[in-house]
């Protein structure tokens, strides 16, 4: 008895992974989307820190208060 248990349990055990596991395919597209969309991604990254960099830059000839009096950098 324990015998057909343990097959009957083996067999539903298989089938139910078969059916599972065909569902957690990725299609080769849905990567290949995911490559395209990390690289603009970066390029949007590099873009911003040229921009950030290059504001830097302009502030650092705005005027600034230091200890209460104006300085002209």
């Amino acid at each position: 008895m324990f015998a057909g248990i343990g097959l009957f349990g083996a067999l539903t055990a298989n089938l139910a992974s078969f059916i599972v596991g065909s569902d957690n395919r990725v299609p080769v597209n849905v990567d290949q989307q995911l490559l395209e969309e990390v690289r603009s991604l970066r390029s949007q990254v590099a873009r911003l820190e040229e921009t950030v960099t290059v504001m830097v830059r302009r502030m650092d000839g705005v005027t600034r208060v230091v200890g209460g009096s104006h300085k002209v950098s």
